[in-house]
């Protein structure tokens, strides 16, 4: 209803109330003078009513029906109504069956509501059962509503962490090493061919928020989805201490997940434990859990890459050497709704006791998968999945048999992303003590494969343009800076930067420098790991092939007798380096002395 009328129309208001107070109440007179005033303001009856008692303070007097509320509608029939539209909606959310359709099915079951005296079967209009179902609370538009969302609080920055992943518009453009924003149009779910295509090169964006002050970090890689590799890259690179200008950094207490397969993992999990995190997975579906990074997922999306249409990105790190100082930036200046101060401001207040730390170098040693036992085979080799791009690989052990390993005995095998393909063999001693060896594996050759895309449209005659198409075209014109449409088509299917006179991270300042806490480092160590021992002859070889001026057809002999007295059955892989010099000191060649000769002076005497 509107909320005024012209004074014509309230002054009709108000001269059809007084015809209203004049009539008869009993015999229709009424509904026709409401009627006719409905007529001329071109309005509802509903509306007319509602305009006489707010401009005319009439009412009709009449006492409300009796049983007005109540309904004669089962809630069981409205249940079963709700339920088959329920059931045939779509995951997303388009019904395809309608309350109408649900209503023709129950009555042809003979389904409806009983008429006391009669004892008659009938089925109510569908506006009858609409409003029944709203009544009940189970009309679809109300089952569709979901359940109310509570808050939960954390306690101080570093309390609680939230991390999420998710597959952005930007894909690598094929044949380059640049980034490309998707068309909508090629790329979508009618059409899987094409996202198919790009599956491999598709970029995706993991973000990690801190609950309290709202301070984030975010990382792009290149993926086909997400993945326990980069889940543990994103935590250590906001764990780590990026510098004054970047002040968030510690090791979490809590880390919030949702219960994806790479965040489930027993990489990350082990992580956690080692760290004393706890990880905490919500209940799958339910995204709303995580709101704060879900939130900051849209604001990277919303203020950082809707920047990228106007960029020539060259590569990934481009982008992410942007990102980083996009958010630096923003973490600074911009104001959080919840706390009224930058997120830096928030994180700043974190007790010294509750920053803990840890250095880079032992975050990626400890990111190692949990240990698997593997049985050398008959060649001395075992064969194990790597879980990363290199997938299953073939590894030799036979210079770990100069430690007791014998064919058919097992091995754990630890496996760490960060040194992947390499993985690191525990052999265990007879005193209980164990050995690590990192082991490269066996090289093998990769092949692949290219096909071009069809023709499409050579025939189709464009429709003549319209105002919109012009401006637009004008506009495209005044992005690139040229004359016509053509050279600015060109432009753009060149993937030319618009706008290339606007720097559009001008607003973007570097973060200012802060005072930060020293925090108190975490009480964990890197792992050790030994050299494995090289036998004499595979040390021959290496000697022959990088040291030609050492071990040749001349010195082989020597140089085999002298490693032969001194180490008859291997060199230890910590004596590698230093046996080597040692030849080299003894049989390189050795730079001639150079003489010279000087004419002798002759003396007074000769000279008279």
């Amino acid at each position: 209803m509107p909320s005024s009328l012209t004074p014509e129309q309230i002054r009709l208001v108000g001269d059809t109330a007084r015809k209203l107070a004049e009539a008869d109440p009993c015999n229709g007179e009424r509904g026709e003078i409401v009627q006719r005033l409905a007529a001329v303001l071109g309005v509802s009856m509903n509306t007319a009513y509602g305009y006489l008692k707010q401009y005319a303070g009439w009412s009709s007097n009449r006492k409300p029906r009796k049983g007005k509320g109540e309904t004669c509608v089962p809630f069981g029939l409205c249940k079963k109504i709700a339920g088959l539209v329920v059931f045939g909606t779509r995951a997303n959310g388009k019904r395809t069956m309608t309350i109408k359709r649900a209503v023709s099915i129950l009555a042809a079951q003979g389904e409806g509501v009983t008429n006391p005296e009669t004892g008659e079967i009938f089925m109510p209009s569908t506006e009858t059962l609409c409003r029944a179902m709203r009544q009940y609370g189970c009309h679809p538009d109300q089952l569709e509503r979901g359940k109310p969302t509570g808050q939960v609080r954390s306690l101080h920055a570093n309390h609680v962490w939230e991390l999420d992943a998710s597959v952005c518009v930007l894909y690598y453009i094929r044949g380059t090493k640049r980034i490309g924003l998707m068309d909508e149009r090629k790329f979508n779910e009618k059409k899987p061919g094409n996202l198919a295509d790009i599956k491999n090169k598709r970029v995706v964006r993991y973000v990690v928020v801190d609950h309290t002050s709202g301070a984030f970090y975010v990382r792009y890689e290149q993926s086909a989805g997400e993945n326990a590799q980069g889940v543990l890259n994103t935590l250590i690179d906001f764990i780590c201490d990026r510098g004054p200008n970047d002040p968030a950094h510690g090791v979490p207490f809590i880390l919030y997940m949702d219960p994806g397969s790479g965040n489930a993992s027993s990489l990350v999990m082990g992580f956690g434990e080692q760290l004393g995190i706890r990880v905490i997975h919500h209940a799958p579906g339910a995204a709303s859990a995580t709101g704060a990074v879900e939130q900051c997922q849209n604001l990277v999306e919303r203020e950082f890459e809707s920047r990228q249409r106007f960029h020539d990105v060259p590569d990934l790190a481009f982008m992410q050497n942007e990102a980083d100082r996009w958010r630096r930036y923003y973490c600074a200046t911009a104001i959080h709704t919840r706390h009224k101060q930058t997120r830096n401001g928030a994180w700043l207040s974190i007790p010294a006791d509750k920053l803990r730390t840890v250095e880079r170098d032992v975050l990626q040693a400890i990111a190692a998968w949990k240990d698997e036992r593997r049985q050398v085979g008959a060649d001395f080799t075992i064969s194990v999945d790597t879980r990363t791009s290199y997938g299953v690989r073939t590894y030799d052990l036979r210079e770990l048999g100069y430690h007791g390993l014998n064919v058919k005995d097992s091995v754990k095998v630890r496996l760490n992303p960060y040194k992947a393909p390499a993985i690191t063999v525990v052999m265990e001693r007879a005193d209980g003590t164990e050995s690590l060896f990192d082991v490269a594996p066996v090289e093998k050759d990769a092949h692949g494969f290219n096909r071009d895309a069809p023709v499409f449209g050579e025939s189709f005659k464009a429709q003549g343009d319209t105002h919109t198409d012009k401006v637009l075209k004008e506009i495209k014109k005044d992005a690139f800076g040229t004359d016509s449409i053509e050279e600015a088509e060109k432009a753009m299917k060149a993937r030319k930067a618009p706008y290339a006179d606007i720097d559009i991270m001008a607003d973007v300042k570097e973060a200012p420098l802060y005072l930060r806490k020293p925090g108190s480092p975490v009480g964990v160590s890197a792992p050790v790991t030994e050299i494995a021992p090289m036998g004499r002859v595979a040390f021959a070889l290496m000697m022959k092939r990088e040291h030609p001026d050492v071990w040749n057809e001349i010195t082989a002999e020597s140089c085999m007798e002298w490693l032969t007295e001194r180490y008859p059955d291997q060199i230890p892989g910590k004596q590698v380096e230093r046996v080597a010099e040692q030849l080299r000191e003894r049989f390189a060649p050795k730079r001639a002395t150079r003489l010279e000769f000087r004419p002798a002076e002759r003396s007074a005497a000769c000279a008279s």
